[in-house]
């Protein structure tokens, strides 16, 4: 049985936007892997530092159209789909309570053995995509990928699938088995962005994602591209300004170790 909690919306976007959780659908963005949003970018929405992206028309039809490829992905397969987290509704990794995701649908299947009858339940992903981007036949976008495989991680499920509705064309369905492995990397990557985030730390900025560029054209609108050549001695002064911060680091380190003995 899924334990879910259900907030109220407010309580929901909160949590997406607060330093203390992460979400399954930020988790690609904190690999690197969303070509929409940077690790930077995403940093500046939870530390409160820029406006959370609101959604356009795009984001719009695709949750209107859950419901419909739910009921496509019912009909081409047969098998019982099931909405318990509703709009709102959210279910936490067992052991990193931080790491959460909302279930778009969930697959219900009967196992029989001659022990007993059993429910399984894996989780459902609904995506729609006017031009295909990212997706093949056998592939599908890398932050998908990695949503699905938290998602299975949250409710302790082998199995998980994505549907999406491509264009016109026929509804694909991408099934993925859970990987471990995976998940270790993706909760050490996470963990990290989260340390980040808590202490107010900005991450190394990927001056070739879009989504930075764009960011950096957020906070200095009044950059008219114009570039000058700063003095050899500027590089040294650089490295210098690095070195005492780690310095700095070491120290409050030490004192905090102190503190704690």
């Amino acid at each position: 049985m899924i334990k879910l909690e259900h907030p109220k919306r407010k309580e929901w976007l909160k949590l997406h936007r607060d330093t203390e959780h992460v979400t399954a659908s930020q988790v690609g963005t904190i690999m690197g892997v969303n070509s929409f949003e940077s690790p930077e970018s995403l940093w500046y929405v939870k530390t409160g530092r820029t406006a959370p992206f609101e959604g356009n028309t795009a984001t719009t039809l695709g949750h209107a159209l859950e419901s419909t490829i739910g009921k496509l992905y019912k009909k081409k397969t047969g098998h019982k789909v099931k909405n318990p987290a509703g709009a709102y509704g959210i279910v936490r990794h067992p052991d990193y309570p931080w790491l959460i995701a909302t279930l778009d649908r969930v697959i219900e299947f009967k196992t029989s053995s001659e022990v007993a009858t059993a429910t399984i339940e894996i989780p459902l992903e609904l995506k729609w995509s006017l031009n295909g981007y990212g997706f093949g036949e056998e592939t599908m976008p890398m932050s998908y990928e990695i949503q699905l495989q938290v998602q299975m991680a949250c409710i302790g499920a082998t199995r998980g699938v994505l549907a999406a509705q491509v264009g016109h064309g026929e509804l694909r369905i991408y099934e993925r088995t859970y990987r471990p492995k995976l998940m270790e990397k993706v909760i050490e990557k996470c963990e990290e962005f989260r340390r980040l985030c808590l202490s107010n730390e900005r991450p190394e900025f990927d001056f070739s994602h879009t989504a930075t560029q764009s960011l950096i054209k957020e906070l200095h609108p009044e950059d008219n591209g114009e570039t000058i050549d700063l003095p050899d001695a500027f590089d040294e002064l650089i490295e210098s300004r690095w070195e005492q911060e780690i310095i700095k680091k070491e120290a409050e380190s030490n004192v905090a170790q102190i503190d704690a003995g």
